[in-house]
């Protein structure tokens, strides 16, 4: 670790230590919880992604009362067979190239000049996301929150992945939906774990099997407007500015974003509501570049937008329940304008053949339901899938946990 990188982490705990005497008077807990939506970390865990910094959206009306702590646990399957793409040189190749559809450009970029970078992506595996997570009040308007962002690649043979193992989801397949090994997984081998990627740079990036990954520490400042026009109709807004510091060798670096969000809440009976909440952000990756070896994404841009749909059950003044439905929608890696200048080659076993290559050219888009309850302390869990099948990751499950502190 160089002297920026500690400079940097010593800024932060110095400044999450300094707003713990800034505790401004703060309201009944119980009250300011029947006012948010309780949600854990759901954002995919793409191979790729996991190095960056991408937010998961908080839904509150005001900062937490009290400064908590939370936990969260998820578990990912991947499955991305390698897939190679060639970027010929010459103007004239790539022109002539593009006018072909992307799945056909192999055979014609067989008979071409040898003028070219080259690209590699697999990956394959249970992936473990463990990401903490601080909430501190600074003052009535304004939230910090501080984290970190870890995983760890494993074969997906242990108890703890039942609904995200190779094994499962094959058999899922072959007795529910989807027929007998309908993306040629049994063809490399269950259970396996690794990835890799190396791009035209010819840096590659590379983790297998047993690896602990610290990704990087996220740093949130969130602004809650205090509107008595939109409070009147159960509408509440936040802003926030986000700083992810990125620790890998690989992309070591900071990034830097915006994000709105708000949510409206309708009463349902005496004490249950029902909200709806959208939010969008965009975060700038690699804003500050700290010696990073290796350049995996084009698109320096990554947008988000994230809609929300959540039933709350409060059973009495600490005890509740709340039932959710959440769509995550994430830009592509790469700019959708550089695909036709790419010639993808990999094994055709099934059509997702692929989809290691094509998916970071593509947007993400993500659902998930999740359950929360919440007495003291909040429980959640929740499943998450992309229905465009572009298995990073096939399915991810996760379990939270939201500790209030009383400093």
């Amino acid at each position: 670790m160089n002297f920026l990188h500690k400079k940097v982490i010593r800024c932060i705990i110095l400044f999450t230590g300094f707003t713990l005497h800034l505790q401004a008077q703060v309201p009944d807990s119980a009250y300011t919880n029947m006012l948010r939506i309780h949600k854990p970390n759901m954002v995919a865990a793409h191979p790729l992604g996991l190095l960056l910094y991408r937010i998961n959206h908080r839904f509150n009306s005001e900062p937490v009362s009290n400064t908590t702590v939370q936990i969260d646990l998820g578990s990912a399957n991947i499955w991305l067979p390698e897939v190679r793409g060639y970027l010929p040189q010459d103007p004239q190749a790539v022109d002539h190239l593009s006018s072909f559809p992307w799945h056909q450009r192999d055979s014609v970029f067989q008979g071409m000049p040898r003028n070219y970078d080259s690209m590699v992506f697999r990956a394959d595996g249970v992936i473990k996301t463990i990401q903490l997570q601080a909430h501190f009040r600074i003052s009535r308007k304004l939230e910090l929150s501080v984290g970190m962002r870890n995983f760890l690649l494993t074969g997906g043979s242990d108890p703890t992945t039942l609904l995200t193992g190779d094994g499962f989801i094959e058999s899922f397949h072959e007795h529910v939906a989807g027929g007998t090994d309908p993306f040629a997984r049994k063809q490399y081998g269950l259970n396996q774990a690794e990835i890799y990627y190396q791009g035209p740079d010819g840096t590659p990036v590379h983790f297998q099997k047993g690896n602990f990954v610290v990704a990087g520490i996220t740093t949130d400042l969130i602004y809650y407007p205090d509107f008595n026009l939109f409070k009147q109709h159960c509408i509440y807004l936040q802003t926030g500015m986000h700083l992810g510091l990125n620790t890998t060798a690989y992309n070591r670096g900071i990034d830097a974003g915006i994000s709105v969000g708000v949510f409206k809440q309708y009463p349902v009976g005496k004490a249950n509501t029902l909200s709806v909440a959208v939010a969008v952000s965009l975060m700038r990756q690699h804003l500050f570049d700290l010696n990073a070896t290796a350049d995996f994404i084009e698109g320096k841009n990554l947008p988000t937008t994230e809609w929300l749909f959540s039933y709350r059950k409060t059973l009495n003044r600490y005890r509740f329940w709340e039932l959710g439905l959440d769509f995550y929608y994430l830009g592509p890696y790469n700019p959708l304008s550089s695909f036709d200048q790419i010639t993808p080659v990999g094994n055709r076993l099934s059509s997702h053949w692929h989809m290691a290559l094509t998916h970071l050219y593509r947007s993400s888009q993500n659902w998930s339901v999740f359950f929360a309850f919440g007495k003291k302390w909040t429980w959640m869990v929740y499943i998450n899938e992309d229905f465009k099948v572009n298995n990073a990751p096939d399915i991810q499950t996760g379990l939270a946990l939201e500790i209030p502190l009383k400093l």
